[in-house]
């Protein structure tokens, strides 16, 4: 892939075994960089000009893309856009305490959506029940029939094996341990359900939709109750032998700190949640000199991040620095373009964090060799649900090796829904059997 004329490119081809991903190529491109014509399209996809005008007629007549004029110099310019309305997916959050599920336009924008918290704990089945009245609310918010949805992604903490469908070894909350959620969610809801860890699905929602849109090789940091991160190298997401790349959390830190569920000693995923911040900010203002009091520690992430004490800004710097050093070390050996940050705490310490990384990634500045550079996701709170619905959004809209049979994806080998989705005015992908 290669940039021309500032815009995103993806090689086509002209064999006619290949018609389906020669769409979306097109198709991708047009929602990436429209609006955009038909020459255009052509000298970015290698195509020729009347295979892009045949894969447009297709288009247009699905009513995925929509065509308009634009006035310039001479004659005026029929440039294509995609058709935001023309394809829907379901996209479903789990966190330890909460299942959040939104309903998904093509742009990535999010036109109905519902949650439920529930206890720490609650046994797998009982938070699968939830989900057929959620999905009920966050369609009928959207306005749309549900039978237009295209299926479900469905976003998990680790780790996973996505052969299977199943969380692993949990350590909270251990009774999600060896469940099949991705089986469990298709009966429910009787749609293709594809699975993925939450941090990768989270990076594929920025690459659909964010800030790493134009990014072909990045590092998406996932902040949220745990964390994790998403790897997305040379214009695939990376996601290891079942699926647990990125599992950054047990990463150790500081060997000297404080104990983790895991079994070891000052692991980042400490440091860098809800829970870690405001457990360092009790410890210093507990080691504060008695000659030098200080205030009630803060209650809340918020109140964390607009104190004054200098001691509480300082848990934030050394979080912050810690991250950086993690994510600065994964960049010598991945070599990314770009580090995104995303999640819940984003509009609380992306910022901050932010800095704290460009600073640490100048030590890998070399001549002819930039650092990557970072940026804060816009998504905020919603990238998880984004995320999850992108992974049905990608699998079907995105090209991908998988679309000429050269890999397979974790859909592929273990799809579990009960009825095949096509997207629309697509060939429809061959039907695979319920995983077993």
């Amino acid at each position: 892939m290669a940039l021309a004329g500032g815009r995103r490119t993806e090689r086509g081809t002209n064999l006619g075994r290949v018609k389906d991903f020669n769409e979306v190529v097109v198709l991708d491109l047009v929602r990436a960089g429209g609006p955009i014509g038909r020459p255009a399209i052509a000298a970015a996809t290698g195509l020729t000009l009347q295979t892009v005008s045949n894969i447009v007629g297709r288009l247009l007549a699905a009513g995925v893309v929509l065509e308009g004029s634009r006035d310039g110099p001479g004659r005026a310019r029929r440039e294509l856009r995609v058709n935001h309305d023309a394809a829907f997916a379901l996209g479903i959050q789990l966190v330890r305490t909460r299942l959040a599920v939104g309903v998904v336009d093509l742009a990535g924008t999010i036109r109905g959506a519902a949650d439920s918290g529930f206890a720490a704990g609650e046994a797998p089945a009982a938070v699968v029940e939830r989900l057929e009245a959620l999905v009920a609310q966050a369609v009928g918010k959207a306005g749309i029939d549900q039978d237009r949805l295209l299926g479900a992604g469905f976003g998990a903490p680790g780790p996973l094996d996505l052969r299977s469908g199943r969380t692993l070894n949990l350590l909270n909350p251990p009774a999600w341990s060896d469940f099949a959620w991705r089986r469990a969610v298709a009966d429910v809801l009787g749609v293709r359900v594809i699975m993925d860890n939450d941090a990768t699905a989270a990076a594929l929602g920025e690459k659909w939709a964010g800030v790493a849109a134009r990014a072909q090789s990045f590092i998406y940091v996932y902040l949220g109750t745990g964390l994790g991160a998403g790897l997305f190298l040379q214009g695939q997401a990376y996601r290891g032998v079942r699926g647990n790349a990125g599992e950054i959390a047990h990463m150790t830190a500081q060997p000297d700190g404080p104990p983790c569920e895991c079994g070891r000693r000052g692991c980042l995923g400490l440091y860098l949640t809800p829970d870690g911040l405001l457990r360092e900010a009790r410890r210093v203002a507990l080691e504060a000199p008695s000659n030098q009091p200080i205030d009630r520690p803060p209650a809340t992430l918020a109140e964390l991040v607009a104190s004054r004490g200098e001691r509480y800004l300082a848990v934030l710097d050394r979080a912050g620095a810690l991250l950086a050093g993690a994510v600065r070390e994964m960049s010598r050996v991945l070599d990314p373009e770009l580090i995104a940050l995303g999640g819940p705490l984003v509009p609380f310490v992306g910022s901050r964090f932010a800095a704290a990384l460009t600073g640490s990634l100048r030590q890998l500045d070399e001549s002819g060799a930039p650092p990557p550079r970072v940026a804060v996701s816009g998504l905020g709170s919603d990238a998880g649900v984004i995320g999850a619905a992108t992974l049905v959004l990608h699998d079907l809209f995105a090209p991908t090796p998988h679309k000429l049979g050269l890999t397979g994806s974790p859909s592929d080998l273990a799809p579990g829904g009960r009825r095949p989705v096509a997207a629309p005015g697509l060939p429809r992908r061959r039907e695979l059997e319920p995983a077993r």
